[in-house]
Parts: C-alpha cells; sequence; structure tokens
C-alpha cells in the first residue's frame, strides 16, 4: 500500500513540475506528441536486435523574412514557415553504438539526421504519426548500422579505446517563444537602398544585398530526462560584390552584419559598408602584386580576428574520425581532414599553443563586449547540456577543447559546446598580459622586416574568407582538388615614411593553428568580429551522407574579440591562375536612377 502511495506522489509531482514549468503550456501539442511518442518507441525491437538505449527529438519552429536585391532592384521577397523534426535513435550502449562509421552500404547513424519537415498546424494525430514513421526509419537505419559496425571491427585492430557516447546529466531548460517583428516594406526598402550604392562601379561583375530575419523556436527532449525549449531571433544582412582586376584575377568581397532584432539596422551605416566596399574593390582592379614574400607580417584590426576564426578557432574544437568498411576510405577521411584546416589541436592539450601572454576563454554567458553585441551566448547547448565558461588556453597552453557529445582522446565529456552538425565555440575572448600599441606594432613590424632584407613591412587589413568561398573550397576538394590558399582582400607595402602600397592577389598558403605560437606581439584595441562557424570535414561528410544540407547552410554564429596580431614569419604568394578573361565589351553605365 505504502509503495502505491508513493508511486501516486511521485506522479502528481511529476504533473504539477510539468504544469508548473516556465515555457512548456500544458497543452504544447508538439511536445505532447513528441513524449508520448518517446514512451512508445523505446521498446520498440526487431526480432533479435538492440532496442534504443538512447533516443532524443528535436523539433524547430522556423518563420522568417528574405530580401535580396540588385543595384537598386528587389530580386526576391518571401515570408518562410516551417517546422522541422530530428530524430537521434541509438543502440548498442554508450560504449559501442551505432555513431561515429561510415559504411558504403548503408547511411550513417547516430546523431541527428536530415531534417524532416513536419506539420505546421497543431495537428496531434499528424504530428504523432510523423515523428513515429521518422523514428521507425532511423531505428532500422541504426540497427543495420551497427551491425556492420561490429563486423568491420572484427576485423580491424583499434587504437585508443574510446567510448563512442558520454553519459552527461539530465538537464532541463526553458525558454518563452520570442519573435522579432518585422516590418517587410521598410527591409525592401532597406536593400533597394543599400544595393543601388553598386551603381558607381559598372565594372563589378555581380552585387547583391539580402537581409534575413529568421525566428527558431525549438523544443527538445531526450530519454536520459534532459529537455529545453529556447527561442532564437536572428537578422543576418549579406553585402557582396564580385569584379576583375585588370589581370584577370578574380575580385569577391562579402560584408555580413549580425544583429538580434531588424530594428536594429540602420540603412545609412549598411550604405556606408556597401561604399566603403566599392572604393576598395575599385583600387583593387587597379593595385599591383607581389610574386613571393617571406617575412613578418601584421594582421592589423579586424584582420587579426579573422585569421584567427579561419585558421585557430577550428582546431580549438573536438572532432573525430568515423571508422569506415572501406580501408580507402578511411585513408582517403584521414587525407582530407588534414587538408581541410589541419584537424584539431587535441593531442597539444597540456602544450603550448599560443604565447605565454594570451589567454583564450570561450564565455557562452556573454552577450556583450564594450557595447558591441556578442552573437553566441545561449543557456544550453543542441543536446541540453549547459553552456558554461570554459578556459581554453591559459598562459599560451592548451587546457582544453570544445567538445560535444561524441568523445576523443582527450576530451571524453561534452563542455556544452554542441551547435550545429558539431561542437563550436561560442563566444571566443583573446587576452593578453603583454599589449602592444598600433603604432608600436608598426615599429616592430618595420624593424624586423629590415632584418630581413626588406624596405618595407607587409600589413593585412581584410584577410576575406566568406560562406561562399567556404562552400567552393569544400566543393572543390571533395572532387579531388587542393586547398586553395585565402585570397586576402587588403593587403599593404607598408615603408617607413608612411606610404601605404595596396596589393591583390595574395594568397596566405602556411600559417596554421600551429602558427599561432610564434605570435610575437598583439595589439592593445580588441576587436569584435562576428562569423558563421565552419564544422571540420568529417562533421560535413557525415552530415552530408545523412542528407542533411545544414552542414553549409545552418551554421552557428561565433563571436571572436581579438586584437591585432604581429607575426615574425609568414609566407605570402600570389595567386596562380588561370584565370577568366575579362568580358569583351565595356559594361553598361549606370546612372543613379538606374536607367
Amino acid at each position: 500500500m505504502e509503495r502505491i502511495v508513493n508511486r501516486a506522489c511521485l506522479f502528481l509531482m511529476l504533473c504539477t513540475v510539468a504544469l508548473t514549468c516556465p515555457g512548456v503550456a500544458a497543452d504544447d501539442v508538439p511536445m505532447k506528441a513528441m513524449r508520448d511518442q518517446m514512451a512508445r518507441s523505446l521498446s520498440m525491437q526487431l526480432s533479435g536486435l538492440a532496442k534504443p538505449y538512447f533516443l532524443a527529438y528535436r523539433v524547430q519552429e522556423i518563420t522568417g523574412f528574405s530580401v535580396s536585391a540588385s543595384l537598386g532592384s528587389l530580386v526576391t521577397s518571401h515570408d518562410t514557415r516551417s517546422r522541422v523534426l530530428h530524430v537521434e535513435l541509438r543502440v548498442g550502449d554508450y560504449k559501442l553504438d551505432n555513431s561515429n562509421f561510415l559504411s558504403l552500404g548503408a547511411r550513417p547513424g547516430g546523431g541527428f539526421g536530415a531534417g524532416l519537415q513536419i506539420a505546421i498546424d497543431d495537428d496531434y494525430n499528424e504530428l504523432s504519426r510523423e515523428i513515429w514513421l521518422a523514428t521507425d526509419s532511423e531505428y532500422k537505419k541504426a540497427v543495420e548500422l551497427f551491425a556492420a559496425k561490429q563486423a568491420t571491427l572484427q576485423n580491424q585492430s583499434q587504437g585508443e579505446d574510446v567510448p563512442d557516447f558520454s553519459r552527461e546529466r539530465p538537464n532541463k531548460s526553458f525558454e518563452k517563444q520570442k519573435p522579432a517583428s518585422v516590418d517587410t516594406s521598410a527591409l525592401e526598402a532597406d536593400a533597394r537602398q543599400v544595393s543601388s550604392v553598386f551603381r558607381q562601379m559598372p565594372e563589378l561583375q555581380s552585387s547583391q544585398v539580402s537581409i534575413d530575419v529568421e525566428n527558431v523556436f525549438t523544443r527538445y527532449l531526450n530519454s536520459e530526462g534532459s529537455e529545453y525549449t529556447k527561442s532564437n531571433v536572428l537578422t543576418v544582412v549579406s553585402i557582396s560584390a564580385t569584379a576583375q582586376a585588370e589581370d584577370g584575377l578574380p575580385l569577391q568581397d562579402i560584408e555580413l552584419v549580425f544583429v538580434n532584432s531588424p530594428s536594429e539596422l540602420s540603412a545609412q551605416e549598411l550604405a556606408a559598408r556597401a561604399q566603403q566596399m566599392v572604393a576598395r574593390l575599385q583600387k583593387l582592379r587597379t593595385s599591383g602584386s607581389f610574386d613571393r614574400y617571406n617575412g613578418p607580417v601584421l594582421f592589423e584590426g579586424e584582420a587579426g580576428a579573422e585569421i584567427f576564426a579561419q585558421l585557430f578557432a577550428p582546431a580549438l574544437v573536438a572532432s573525430r574520425n568515423p571508422v569506415t568498411d572501406n580501408p580507402r576510405g578511411q585513408a582517403f577521411i584521414e587525407q582530407m581532414t588534414t587538408r581541410f584546416g589541419g584537424g584539431t589541436l587535441s593531442d597539444r592539450i597540456g602544450g603550448r599553443v599560443l604565447p605565454d601572454s594570451v589567454n583564450v576563454v570561450d564565455n557562452p554567458k556573454l552577450d556583450s563586449f564594450q557595447g558591441k553585441i556578442l552573437m553566441g551566448a545561449y543557456s544550453v547547448d543542441d543536446e541540453g547540456v549547459p553552456g558554461r565558461v570554459n578556459t581554453v588556453v591559459e598562459s599560451g597552453v592548451l587546457k582544453l577543447v570544445l567538445a560535444s557529445r561524441i568523445p576523443i582522446a582527450g576530451a571524453t565529456q561534452s563542455t556544452g559546446s554542441h551547435r550545429g552538425i558539431s561542437a563550436a565555440p561560442s563566444n571566443l575572448i583573446f587576452t593578453s598580459s603583454k599589449s602592444t600599441s598600433d603604432q608600436e606594432l608598426r615599429r616592430m613590424l618595420l624593424d624586423r622586416a629590415k632584418a630581413r632584407g626588406y624596405d618595407y613591412g607587409v600589413v593585412v587589413r581584410r584577410a576575406g574568407g566568406s560562406t561562399g568561398e567556404f562552400i567552393q573550397m569544400a566543393m572543390s576538394m571533395m572532387q579531388g582538388g587542393s586547398a586553395p590558399g585565402n585570397n586576402m582582400l587588403e593587403v599593404y607595402k607598408v615603408y617607413a615614411n608612411g606610404r601605404e602600397e595596396l596589393m591583390h592577389g595574395e594568397q596566405l598558403p602556411s600559417v596554421t593553428a600551429a602558427s599561432f605560437k610564434d605570435i610575437v606581439a598583439v595589439g592593445d584595441e580588441p576587436i569584435v568580429y562576428n562569423s558563421p562557424f565552419f564544422p571540420g570535414f568529417t562533421s560535413i561528410l557525415m552530415a552530408g551522407m545523412s542528407g542533411d544540407t545544414s552542414a553549409v547552410t545552418d551554421l552557428p554564429v561565433v563571436s571572436y574579440v581579438v586584437p591585432s596580431l604581429l607575426f615574425d614569419e609568414v609566407t605570402l604568394k600570389k595567386a596562380s591562375g588561370p584565370f577568366p578573361k575579362a568580358p569583351v565589351s565595356k559594361p553598361p553605365a549606370l546612372n543613379a536612377n538606374g536607367s
């Protein structure tokens, strides 16, 4: 009798908690359908095969607005509304399951698979049916892949014994939905106004301004007891243009602006950015270049944050190569991982990776720095693990790498960093106990260049890099090509008398994450730089095999706070062709009103 009473009390307590949790209403139809189908699905089993030991559902409610314009005319303008279901199902156990395995004969399981569009109406019966069918499909893939993985492992000797999935403490976190209001007419007018700036340069081969507003409300629960709801609101402005230098080199420039609400946008400020891009491209078209330079380089202002984001930050993330049932496939993955960013620094934990004056902290709890917006803030990561402050580098020594629930040697527990399809930073803050003024950095650059026999030093003010360039590089490498060097946008020869010469087409072929330990000085004015984070090659590969295109479209935004960086030894070389020939005829003239 006492046992029955205790169970009744527990049931009433759980019901009370469920009804009083902020952000989850008792009549939340999608969450009810998710809970009910999870209760049913955990007992599913094909004859003689394993049951699921872990199951998670994530449903994203996506609403938004997108507009693009070119040369003052609208190209697209539309609203979006969708509801997307992701199912993560694992069979086996935490030590060995169906994940981290790539088979030529089956699609990978483990981790969230491709998003499935489901009903946007709160129809309990339809949502339950769709979740049931998606779960059934994931279970069948999981048991097939698990059997193939077990057979493969019987014939392979393995290295370090690392579990396939980490155990994490259940966590509950609930946010209310907070969509941003959108004035579509105002955003269309902004896109027209900003894009019309490019009429000043008829030599441009293309230009576009796009504004995307996205509200994502996410519901999540897993079989361990973790649940969350969270609301993310993001507005992104992309200003881009392409041209061609007189020597045929293609020139591409892009500016990305991130704010929380479209009300924070200023058409005047955006037009000023477009104007700066026009001036930059006009100068680049007729600027000079040098064949090769080996010596000190100062990455000044935003360029310091750009190269830190592109070349060092990705190596701070744990990355695990999957086991494959094909030795050639295994070799290919290892080769591409090295070529596609150099992999992770996890084997350097405890070793020096930056100057001994430098600390790097990943802090998802910050939403601003010196009045500038930081876009990487969150309370829980996408796997329901609480976000926390992680000291990644202390006094130049690597203390940890940022990890999801996919363990690797040296990072067997999550750091609360799963965002998108893999682990990712949130807000990376770079500080140094030894900082140097801009004037002193310039003097150090010229002194070191003179010692190398140069009468000039090299300053980089924009290092380039964009989502478009990233996708092109990934496609090139998947087709067997080499990883192209970074085509930097603003590279200057700087002389002792203050004269500067703009160069174009210079690439940075040799700097890797390992190069950052040889930084000789850092500036005293950190720059806030917001940028999409590009996942590692293996994460893209596994997502692509499952049909999840979010690997190259829905990239998490990371904020970097980084000062100017002076390197002692950097190689720059001129980009090599072949380049497409310039258009045969002159471009049509454009006046202010577009006629």
